[in-house]
């Protein structure tokens, strides 16, 4: 199998195989993680030693194991050499004195068995080595320099033991040379996968992934690489399914975290459950364990190599594989699991220093699982909506208010209350872009609110959704309006009344319904001025700019669309500065005056910018293809077209996609009249 991604350390021995065979002998001290690749890395070495003999030792993992054991190991192949050590262990137990001399005698017949072509001395995972077999390798490299010898230690990171203690004496020689060995690159990865599953099976984003999840660990690459179905998806829930589904696999990965003590272990687990990245102050109230207790536990799990400190985020412990923690996570008992949980849920609350917690709490309570954390999991996320929202985040609003929907209804909420979080889950859709979603959640919304006995929420859910032409949309909202209106008593919430007869307004309008659109968005404008609120006035601007869409009456829509600019800054619509520079713009176009279009469109630009919507993207990408074209760049118009299309399906609105399918036809037609004439 071929080597991926070391080309530089492979060269790094490389080199010093020919310093060494040169007459200048070296120690390579060849430092990484379990499972990065030393072994492999050595034998592609030794693939290329030439002919150089190769002795090899290496040290375990075993208290009981005889002093010198990595020694003893590798000077089976060296009977020059043995015959010196033969009485080493009584040497070693018997005195410093006598352990210099044997040290100093087998150091010289080991510089005198690589004469003359040059010898290869490898010992490996030296992090488990005993003191006095770190003595020897420390006297065989003050020997090295004038030596044909290459002597290459391989270890982890040791952070206490003999190793820590001896290494830096080992790198005072003028020698030593320091190759550590890191994770391999996403690139490294793809090229490998390649080999291992096929050219034709190497997946897109399969590499990235892997890469992600196992910190380039080259073990795990390989392991998962081997275990996934080749027909599997290439997501995050797919490696952890083949991770559970193999016990034997999950032991490896999970191998480092059996070897703490129960107390690094229960914090391992407090920190899965806490997610990716865990601010430090967290831990103590998350876990139960005192401060002290828990420093003690992080530099044990530090130590092994399960959590490291945060190079991105400082104050925090993540975990170096995000392999290791969803395999621990994935070990936790149900009820255990829910337990910590809980815990991590109440010590987040309790932690106001944490930025944007409301998502965090929202996710540990929805995990805990219970019908009361269900219901705290409901409240949080919707604040978490609402944060993201103020943020202009719209996908992560939806998100999160889809989330609460979903904890609330498992929970046992009332009608009253799924109406409600059905309408913010319907706001956030919409602001998302996600019209045909919007408006099914909006019918809903209105349903639940029937049966709830809630009328104020029925119109609000026919509120939502506004300026777009799709029919089936625009049946729902006038459906939804009128209905609204009926239940409107006389004299009860004018501001609704006007805003709900906008709506209807603007959907006759649509629907061809020209007379009653402005007799009702006529309704709409004297109630709206009359209330004075922003809302209503923005909502029956559009409605009668909507309905005086004919071209002598162009004066008065461009009038409204500097209304609707000078009132959306005061209003709760993000979007009513789109609409007034949208009519502005369209006004422009009409009157000739394409220095006001530019200056409009540039604002169109600035909204869609601003506010991250899609609704407004489109609208830009059609006011470019329009101008393109205008200027004769009809390739270039029908591209602009194109991809306002593509938004238009993104968002489900097909009057959008269908807007765009009439244009290239225009916009082709224009640029083969000059042919003709040619």
């Amino acid at each position: 199998m071929s080597l991926f991604g070391r080309e530089h350390e492979l060269a790094v021995l490389r080199g010093a195989l020919v310093d060494a065979t040169g007459g200048a002998g070296r120690l390579v001290l060849l430092s990484g993680e379990a499972g990065a690749g030393k072994s492999r890395l050595i034998e592609e070495l030794l693939s290329h030693a030439g002919g150089v003999p190769v002795a090899r030792g290496h040290a375990v993992d075993d208290a009981g194991a005889p002093a010198l054991w990595p020694w003893t190991r590798l000077l089976r192949a060296l009977p020059a050499v043995a015959e010196v050590a033969a009485h080493a262990t009584d040497a070693v137990l018997s005195g410093a004195a006598q352990r210099f001399r044997l040290f100093a005698e087998l150091a010289d017949a080991m510089v005198a068995a690589a004469e003359p072509g040059g010898l290869v001395l490898v010992l490996e995972d030296v992090h488990w080595a005993d003191r006095s077999s770190l003595l020897l390798l420390r006297q065989v490299c003050g020997e090295l320099a004038a030596s044909r010898l290459l002597v290459v230690a391989s270890h982890r990171p040791a952070l206490d033991g003999p190793l820590a203690e001896l290494e830096p004496d080992l790198l005072r020689s003028p020698a030593a040379v320091v190759l550590p060995l890191g994770g391999l690159r996403v690139d490294d990865v793809s090229a490998w996968l390649a080999e291992l599953r096929g050219p034709r099976r190497a997946e897109p984003g399969l590499a990235a992934l892997l890469h992600e999840r196992t910190g380039g660990n080259a073990l795990f690459v390989r392991l998962l690489a081997e275990a996934l179905p080749h027909d599997g998806p290439a997501d995050a829930a797919g490696l952890r399914r083949v991770v559970a589904a193999r016990p034997q696999l999950r032991r490896l990965i999970t191998a480092r975290t059996a070897a703490l003590s129960p107390a690094a272990q229960h914090l391992v687990a407090v920190a899965a459950v806490l997610g990716e990245r865990v601010p430090h102050g967290l831990l103590p109230a998350a876990s139960g364990l005192a401060p002290p207790d828990v420093a003690t536990a992080v530099d044990e799990a530090c130590r092994a190599g399960v959590l490291g400190e945060s190079s991105e985020h400082p104050g925090a412990w993540v975990f170096p594989h995000a392999l290791v923690r969803d395999a621990v996570y994935d070990d936790l008992p149900a009820p255990r699991r829910a337990r910590l949980h809980r815990q991590a849920a109440l010590a987040i609350e309790a932690d106001a220093s944490l930025g944007q917690r409301a998502g965090r709490i929202a996710t540990q309570w929805r995990r805990a699982g219970g019908e009361d954390d269900l219901r705290r999991c409901a409240r949080w996320a919707g604040a978490a909506a609402d944060d993201a929202a103020a943020s202009f985040a719209v996908d992560e609003a939806a998100a999160f208010a889809e989330m609460a929907l979903h904890a609330a209804t498992a929970g046992g909420a009332g009608a009253g209350d799924r109406a409600e979080l059905m309408l913010r889950l319907a706001d956030a859709r919409y602001a998302a872009g996600s019209l045909a979603e919007a408006m099914r959640l909006c019918v809903d919304t209105a349903a639940a609110a029937e049966s709830a006995g809630r009328p104020d929420l029925a119109a609000q859910a026919a509120l939502v959704v506004r300026g777009v032409g799709d029919p089936q949309v625009v049946q729902d909202t006038m459906r939804l309006a009128r209905q609204a209106l009926e239940r409107l008593g006389e004299g009860e919430d004018e501001v609704t009344r006007c805003r709900l007869l906008a709506q209807l307004a603007t959907a006759e309008t649509h629907l061809g319904h020209l007379d009653a659109a402005q007799d009702h968005s006529a309704q709409a404008i004297a109630t709206a001025e009359a209330t004075g609120d922003p809302d209503a006035v923005l909502d029956a601007i559009r409605a009668r700019h909507l309905a005086l869409a004919v071209p002598e009456r162009v004066a008065e829509r461009l009038a409204l669309g500097s209304r609707a600019v000078e009132v959306g800054g005061t209003a709760r619509q993000p979007v009513a500065e789109l609409w007034g520079h949208l009519w502005r713009a369209d006004a422009a176009m009409q009157l000739g005056s394409l220095a006001v279009f530019d200056e409009e469109t540039g604002q169109v630009e600035r909204v869609a910018t601003r506010h991250r919507s899609t609704l407004a993207r489109w609208h830009l990408l059609r006011l470019r293809a329009v101008r393109t074209a205008l200027v004769g760049e009809f390739a270039a118009a029908r591209e602009l077209n194109a991809e306002a299309g593509a938004v238009g399906v993104r968002m489900g609105d097909f009057s959008a996609e269908g807007m765009s399918q009439a244009f290239q036809p225009a916009a082709g037609a224009r640029h083969r009249r000059p042919g003709r004439g040619r």
